[in-house]
């Protein structure tokens, strides 16, 4: 028995495995233009970095466009050292490069590919997914939903899949009230099929309200805001500033996606203060929180459409959304985030 306690006296406690010096290195895809793991990392790294874990980030050297610049950053990551090795996600293949160094590969989705179909679909899968998982130490998924994804395409050990969240981003803070005008402005994200933008314009079709859609419109599109005499604006490229000045400046956010990894516009409307409707299709429901946003059913204009003449209409529900919403966001604090990897990483160095 004294022998049992004095081993776990000397045994170091979590706390300070967190704290021992870590080797860790993150490795990031190269691509443009777009920004939203880099943008997802950012506020994690600063917090390690503040509980005194400090690693190396590095970027591949070419786009994941073809399967030789894949090759080359597959021979490329052989010379990326470090204790541990984080693959930060899109460029999962990476994990092949690494030899029996440990690693974390981090997966954001898996609906790529849908997208893909006969050998095309088998390699991406085999490159992206099948391989990288069984090579990796450790998989962490953004959303449970993602996890349930993932441990039905490939076999791997579910214990060997975790779920740590995306953070919210430190800029998103609350700061005004929103007031509700007779002509309230909706706030939509994003025109890709998965947003639903159709389905949203056919659902506010007679309801006063201005529609600011982010990203660049096609004719279609267009053409169908026009038929339906919907009053809109549109933006694009936004910087993290304007983007946060988007949100201020909406009474609302729409955003009944029919497919999503994550979905951080439902968090970052919820920190600024802003009521958001939302799709029950997982993972929303997961990040929204309970009674943090109107849930709908994304491929129902009608349900769609009665969410939004219930928020624009209920003064008291709207109120009960951003005040749900105010508590959910606690759980996506940066902090947060950091410390679940700090603890992952401490586990796999122990």
């Amino acid at each position: 028995m004294l022998n049992r306690a004095r081993a776990r006296s000397n045994r170091p406690s979590e706390h300070n495995q967190n704290k021992r010096s870590m080797d860790i290195a993150y490795i990031f895809r190269r691509r443009p233009g777009t920004y939203s793991i880099e943008r997802v990392f950012a506020p994690i790294l600063a917090q390690l970095r503040s509980q005194g874990i400090a690693g190396a980030t590095r970027q591949v050297p070419r786009e994941s466009s073809s399967f030789w610049n894949v090759l080359v950053n597959i021979a490329w990551s052989r010379r990326v050292k470090a204790e541990l090795v984080h693959v930060t996600g899109d460029v999962n293949y990476c994990v092949l490069g690494l030899g029996s160094r440990k690693s974390v590969l981090t997966i954001h989705d898996c609906g790529y590919l849908a997208q893909l179909r006969g050998w095309r679909r088998w390699l991406v899968k085999k490159l992206w997914v099948d391989w990288p998982v069984s090579r990796c130490t450790a998989v962490t998924c953004v959303s449970e939903k993602t996890r349930q994804e993932l441990l039905r395409l490939t076999p791997v050990a579910p214990e060997k899949v975790v779920v740590i969240h995306n953070p919210l981003q430190p800029q998103f803070v609350h700061k005004t009230e929103a007031t509700w005008p007779d002509c309230p402005r909706i706030l939509h994200f994003n025109v890709t099929p998965n947003k639903n933008l159709e389905r949203t314009i056919a659902a506010l079709e007679g309801i006063p309200c201005h529609l600011r859609i982010i990203g660049p419109l096609h004719d279609a599109q267009k053409r169908e805001l026009e038929q339906r005499r919907i009053d809109f604006s549109q933006g694009e490229n936004l910087s993290d500033e304007q983007m946060l000045h988007e949100y201020e400046q909406c009474d609302l956010v729409c955003f009944p996606s029919t497919y999503e990894g994550f979905g951080l516009p439902v968090i970052e409307a919820q920190a600024v203060g802003r009521p958001v409707l939302t799709s029950l299709t997982p993972p929303l429901p997961e990040v929204g929180g309970d009674g943090g946003a109107c849930y709908v059913d994304p491929f129902d204009v009608a349900s769609i459409r009665a969410g939004l003449l219930k928020m624009t209409a209920d003064s008291d529900y709207r109120a009960g959304l951003v005040a749900a919403g105010f508590a959910n966001v606690r759980r996506f604090q940066a902090a947060t985030i950091a410390r679940q990897y700090a603890e992952l990483y401490a586990r796999l160095l122990a």
